[in-house]
């Protein structure tokens, strides 16, 4: 497993901090005495192992503020992932721990675990983690303790020092067969068994009295089964002579229809399971009447404790604010929350103000930082220079402050517009790591060196086809001119002609001198084209 990235939302002095580009190798972090160093140290502690309520009583909550806890980018296997842990749910939360993937898949803890290969957070702190106390505790050691203090860093079998089961088996040993009698356990513990012997002899004399008792009390209890079974027995003679004075209307009513029945006897035709649903009905009916007196007692019950409650008559009269003040409970708890997270403020103050004081009390000199309340008027009136210089200096803070909020509003826009042109990248498909954009940039590159290289061979190759051109037009003999010879040649050869076979031609005497001009004419034409022809050559 290695650690590629940190980033600390809110840890002790911690705030908003993001590093990234974590050697795989090695990574050395240095800084000034209380310049978080362990802090760093015990937030990556806190990610991987949560947060122990040691670690929340001194870092949390974070001294510059944003929420408690923050993230580590680990590489596990050549699987890069993110394992972010925010404890925000009280003060015995150790963090919830999140996971996520570079494709934005949130996954359990599995790969954290599969990262840590189960190794819990003592082996962690013994062996891969050891603290600034540890080390400044082997500086203060010679050899042999150094070693000591090593060997029972690194040894022993589950995490547990060698060391220390010797130094616990000792302990132990001694405890056990101390000379002294009064811290032996061996010896307490026997005078404990005499103590206890004597308790079980007063017990066992005491059995028999148990014996005669228990004998008593199931006596008692067969009375007391006895005495209820006389007491049910009556209850269902009073319940039935109750339900035979609550059925004698009825009773009557029925003797009446009976008298009726007998008269119209034959008259009407009965059903047959007339008399088996005249008896569900009549127990029915008794069962009603129980289920009735029962409420009635219940009621005359309730409205008996009632008679005897006391009505507060101070909350009937606040009712109607208790209510408001019900519907206002959010909003009560919200300033209850303030108020404490005031007084958690006020607390860091006031201890903010015990450093000062402690600090200036070394830095002046004094002893006791009471004395420094003790201050009279001509220490004030001389350390008014140092006040307007500090004075000075505050403007100066203030100014570098605002001019720092502008550097830092520029870096805002500066970072919405990289975010915008990541999401316009994202859009065509741009990559958004690092190393891949570098890559894409080197490839464009070279493409762009490429296409200008393609460019200047098509430029060179127009040259040279131009070249070649003007070399062909330069061989090869115009158009017009080879005109003027061809017209030469025709008209030397007419001449010739004329002058071979029409000896009385027109021309007479002049014939001859034509024909020789023309036969010059033609051996001109014939040397100009091969001069031209070739001097282009």
């Amino acid at each position: 497993m290695k650690i590629t990235d940190i980033r600390i939302d809110g840890f002790g002095v911690w705030h908003d901090l993001k590093l990234g580009g974590l050697s795989p190798r090695l990574t050395a972090f240095y800084g000034a005495n209380e310049a978080g160093k362990t802090t760093l140290m015990q937030f990556t502690r806190s990610v991987l192992y949560g947060v122990s309520p040691e670690r929340r009583q001194r870092y949390l909550p974070p001294v510059n503020g944003g929420q408690p806890g923050g993230s580590l980018g680990l590489m596990e296997n050549g699987q890069r992932f993110d394992v972010s842990r925010i404890a925000d749910r009280g003060v015995d939360d150790i963090g919830l721990v999140r996971i996520s993937t570079p494709d934005g898949q949130a996954t359990g803890d599995r790969l954290l675990r599969e990262a840590l290969v189960d190794i819990d957070e003592a082996t962690y702190s013994n062996i891969f983690a050891i603290g600034l106390g540890e080390i400044q505790t082997l500086g203060t050691l010679n050899g042999s303790q150094a070693a000591e203090w090593l060997y029972r860093l690194t040894s022993g079998l589950d995490r547990v020092s060698l060391y220390d089961v010797i130094q616990n088996l000792r302990q132990t040993r001694h405890d056990l067969l101390s000379s002294d009698d009064r811290k032996s356990k061996i010896s307490q513990l026997i005078t404990r068994r005499e103590v206890l012997r004597g308790e079980i002899q007063q017990l066992s004399q005491r059995n028999r009295q148990w014996s005669q008792l228990g004998v008593r009390i199931q006596e008692l209890d067969a009375e007391i089964a006895e005495q209820e079974a006389i007491v049910a027995d009556c209850q269902h003679r009073a319940r039935t002579i109750e339900i035979a004075v609550g059925l004698k209307p009825n009773w009557r009513k029925r003797a009446k229809i009976t008298s009726q029945l007998q008269q119209f006897n034959g008259n009407v035709q009965l059903p047959d399971d007339g008399i088996e649903r005249l008896d569900k009905l009549t127990r029915k009916i008794e069962q009603n009447q129980r289920e009735a007196d029962v409420l009635r007692g219940q009621r005359q019950q309730i409205k008996a404790e009632s008679e005897r409650l006391d009505v507060n008559q101070l909350l009937v009269k606040n009712a109607c604010r208790i209510d408001a003040l019900g519907e206002q409970r959010d909003w009560l708890q919200s300033l209850e929350r303030q108020i404490d997270d005031l007084e958690t403020e006020a607390e860091e103050f006031e201890q903010r103000l015990e450093n000062e004081q402690e600090r200036i009390s070394h830095a002046l000199g004094v002893a006791d930082r009471e004395h420094l309340k003790v201050i009279s008027r001509a220490d004030i009136e001389s350390l008014q220079p140092q006040v307007k210089e500090l004075r000075k200096a505050q403007k100066q803070v203030e100014h570098a402050q605002q001019e720092v909020d502008a550097l830092a509003e520029s870096e805002r826009s500066l970072k919405v517009k990289i975010d915008s042109a990541i999401i316009g990248g994202e859009h065509h498909g741009l990559p958004m790591d690092l190393r891949e954009a570098s890559d894409l940039v080197g490839n464009l590159r070279s493409r762009l060196k490429v296409e200008q290289r393609i460019e200047q061979a098509r430029n060179h190759e127009m040259d040279l086809e131009q070249q070649s051109h003007d070399l062909l037009d330069d061989q090869v003999i115009p158009l017009s001119t080879f005109n003027w010879m061809l017209a030469g040649v025709i008209f030397g050869g007419l001449l010739i002609g004329t002058w071979l076979w029409m000896p009385s031609n027109p021309l007479g005497n002049a014939g001859g001198l034509l024909a020789l001009g023309s036969i010059l004419m033609l051996a001109f034409s014939f040397a100009f084209k091969f001069f031209a022809e070739d001097s282009a050559a």
